[in-house]
C-alpha cells in the first residue's frame, strides 16, 4: 500500500530542465534606475551599427547632390519676367531703322523719323474691298503688319498698303446622297439591330414635288389584316416623311409616329395599318413649347433649393 501511494506522487522534473529564476538584482536595478531615452538610443545604435551607417551615408550623398545642383543653377536675378527697367532699356536700345510702336488714346501709330503711319478708326483709314479690309499707309512706303487673330496679312511694298483677308469659311457638311423613300414592315419583333421575321409589306413612295409642301397622306392595311411588329423607315431628311402607325385597320386607334431617316434603324411596335405622308416642313422650335414634364421638373428643383436654403 505504501509503495502504491508513493508511486502516485508526481515525479520531479530533470534538474537540467529547471527554468532559471529572474535575477532580482537586475529587476531592482531596472526599477530603481530605469534607463534614459538617450541610453536606449545608444544601445539600439550599438546593436544596429550597420543600418545607422548606411542611413548616414545616404543622407550625406543626398546633401552633396542637392548642393551641386543648386550651385549649377543660374542666379535667381536672371530668371523670371524682365522688370520695368530692363523693358525700358530694351525699348530705348532698339535699332533706329526699325519703326517705333507708340500707343496713345487715339490709336496705334508706327513712327519712323518725321514720317509716320497712323492706324486710327476715327480717320477712316479702313476701307472695305469686298471680302477684305484694306489699311492705307501714311507715306513711309513700308509694310504694315497687324496682329489680327484669324486673318492673313497681304502687304504691298510699293504702295505701303496692307489688307486683311479673313480665313475662308469652313465648308458645310456635304449633302446626303439621295435615298429612295421606302418603308419595309416585318412579321417579327424588333431585334438588337434588325427586324425579325419575314417581309410583310413594302411601301415605295416618290420624292415630294417641292420642299416644304406637304403631300397627301395615304393609309395602308397590311395583307390579310396581319400585325407587323417591326419596320424600317428610310428617306432623306429633306423629304420630310413621317409614318403614323395604328393598332386597327383603316388607320384607327392611333399608336405612334415614326420619322423617316437616312439610317437603317429598326422600329418596333404592334400595328395593323400605317399612314404615310411626305413633304412635311420642319417645325419651328419656337412653336414647340416646353418639353414634356418641364414644369414639374422646374417645381421639383425649386422645392429642393427652398429646402436647402431653409
Amino acid at each position: 500500500m505504501e509503495s502504491a501511494q508513493y508511486s502516485r506522487l508526481p515525479t520531479l522534473p530533470d534538474p537540467d530542465s529547471f527554468e532559471l529564476e529572474p535575477d532580482y538584482l537586475e529587476l531592482e536595478k531596472l526599477v530603481l534606475h530605469p534607463p534614459t531615452r538617450a541610453g536606449r538610443l545608444r544601445k539600439w545604435a550599438r546593436r544596429n551599427a550597420l543600418l545607422v551607417g548606411l542611413v548616414a551615408l545616404f543622407l550625406s550623398v543626398a546633401a552633396l547632390y542637392m548642393a551641386t545642383r543648386l550651385a549649377a543653377r543660374p542666379p535667381l536675378g536672371l530668371m523670371g519676367r524682365p522688370s520695368g527697367a530692363s523693358l525700358k532699356q530694351a525699348v530705348e536700345e532698339q535699332p533706329a531703322e526699325r519703326p517705333k510702336v507708340v500707343e496713345s488714346d487715339q490709336g496705334i501709330r508706327l513712327e519712323e523719323g518725321p514720317d509716320q503711319t497712323q492706324i486710327e478708326g476715327d480717320q477712316g483709314l479702313l476701307k472695305d474691298e469686298g471680302g477684305a479690309v484694306g489699311v492705307q499707309g501714311g507715306g513711309n512706303n513700308g509694310n504694315v503688319t497687324l496682329d489680327v487673330p484669324g486673318a492673313d496679312v497681304v502687304a504691298d511694298d510699293n504702295k505701303g498698303q496692307a489688307s486683311l483677308q479673313g480665313q475662308p469659311a469652313q465648308p458645310e457638311d456635304p449633302p446626303e446622297p439621295p435615298i429612295p423613300i421606302k418603308a419595309v414592315f416585318y412579321s417579327g419583333s424588333e431585334g438588337p439591330k434588325t427586324c425579325r421575321g419575314h417581309v410583310l409589306a413594302v411601301i415605295n413612295l416618290p420624292k415630294p414635288a417641292a420642299l416644304g409642301v406637304p403631300g397627301e397622306a395615304q393609309c395602308y392595311n397590311f395583307p390579310g389584316e396581319q400585325y407587323s411588329g417591326c419596320a424600317n423607315f428610310m428617306a432623306n431628311k429633306v423629304d420630310g416623311c413621317a409614318a403614323k402607325v395604328f393598332g386597327e385597320t383603316n388607320c384607327r386607334t392611333y399608336l405612334n409616329t415614326a420619322a423617316f431617316m437616312a439610317e437603317d434603324r429598326a422600329v418596333g411596335g404592334h400595328w395593323r395599318s400605317v399612314e404615310v405622308q411626305c413633304g412635311i416642313p420642319e417645325p419651328d422650335p419656337a412653336t414647340l413649347g416646353k418639353p414634356p414634364m418641364m414644369d414639374k421638373i422646374s417645381s421639383m428643383v425649386d422645392n429642393d433649393k427652398a429646402k436647402g436654403g431653409g
